[in-house]
C-alpha cells in the first residue's frame, strides 16, 4: 500500500468535512424554508456529497486497506471502516445519483410544505 492508513483517513476526512457541512446546512435550510431555491441547494449539496463517496478509486483503496486490516490502532481501524462503508454504500453512477437526489428533494418538498 503506497499510502498509509493514517494519511488516507486524514485526507478523506479533510476532503469530506466541507461537503458534509454544506449538505447538512442545505438540508436544514430546505426543511425550515421549503422554498424551491432551498430545495435545489439541498439537492445539489446531497449530489455532491454522494459523488464524493461514489469515487471508485477511494472505494477501492478503502476496501483494500479494510480487508488487509492495515492498522492495529482500534480508533483508526474504526475510522477506516466508516470510510469503507460510506464509500461502499454510495457506489452508483451519476445518473442514479441525480435521480435519487431529485426524487428525495421532491418528497421532502411535499412534506415540508404540507399545510394540513
Amino acid at each position: 500500500m503506497t499510502q498509509s492508513v493514517e494519511s488516507f483517513v486524514h485526507e478523506t476526512v479533510e476532503a469530506v468535512r466541507p461537503l458534509d457541512k454544506a449538505y447538512q446546512v442545505a438540508e436544514w435550510e430546505a426543511a425550515i424554508n421549503g422554498t424551491p431555491e432551498a430545495m435545489l441547494r439541498s439537492q445539489e449539496a446531497q449530489a455532491t456529497w454522494m459523488r464524493f463517496w461514489a469515487d471508485r478509486d477511494r472505494y477501492a483503496q478503502a476496501k483494500r486497506m479494510h480487508d488487509a486490516r492495515a492498522t492495529k490502532d482500534p480508533l483508526l481501524a474504526r475510522q477506516l471502516k466508516l470510510i469503507y462503508l460510506s464509500a461502499a454504500g454510495n457506489q452508483q453512477d451519476d445518473a442514479t445519483i441525480d435521480e435519487l437526489t431529485r426524487l428525495e428533494s421532491d418528497v421532502t418538498a411535499k412534506y415540508v410544505n404540507f399545510r394540513g
